[in-house]
């Protein structure tokens, strides 16, 4: 096939993904204006609560990621992070469960930034995307040094794969 035939294809698969997006989204009707309304889904008094509905994109990219992709760029996190259960890492806490989690949950963890501490709230599937593109961005004052995932397709595959690894998985 020629560059021009690539170039084609690449054009038609994103005019399907756009008409797949409209096609999700026309479907949820208006009850998809209230997405971003509860963006930490906590209520008051509460440990864990629900997290809120992601944004249509997000659960595309989310339903789209390789597992394998995840396992691959959760490299970049195990110099840190260890996705055991109870079992922090060198430098940072456990992500074991952290989808859906509660922000700075991590008990056996003591060395959360400050800035974490005070941001409450759930690690929503937003959240962790919008924290793992830039952390620093996220969350101004953060004490995590890593520069973020520009490309969305592998964060999705990360947070897929980390969501795999907890006992209560959220659903997309």
């Amino acid at each position: 096939m020629t560059a021009k035939g690539h170039r084609g294809q690449r054009m038609l698969d994103s005019g399907k993904r756009r008409a797949a997006q409209a096609r999700l989204w026309m479907g949820k009707g208006f009850a998809a204006l209230g997405i971003g309304v509860a963006l930490l889904g906590v209520t008051a008094g509460t440990a864990r609560a629900e997290p809120a509905i992601p944004d249509d994109t997000l659960v595309l990219r989310l339903r789209q990621a390789d597992p394998a992709h995840g396992e691959r760029a959760f490299r970049k996190c195990r110099l840190c992070h260890k996705l055991d259960r109870g079992v922090s890492g060198s430098l940072g806490p456990t992500l074991y469960g952290v989808v859906g989690a509660s922000v700075a949950g991590d008990s056996g963890y003591r060395r959360y930034s400050e800035a974490l501490r005070t941001l409450g709230g759930l690690w929503t599937l937003e959240r962790l995307d919008a924290y793992l593109k830039s952390p620093k961005s996220a969350v101004p004052g953060t004490s995590m040094a890593f520069v973020g995932i520009a490309d969305p397709a592998e964060r999705a595959a990360l947070i897929n794969w980390m969501n795999a690894h907890s006992d209560n998985p959220v659903e997309y």
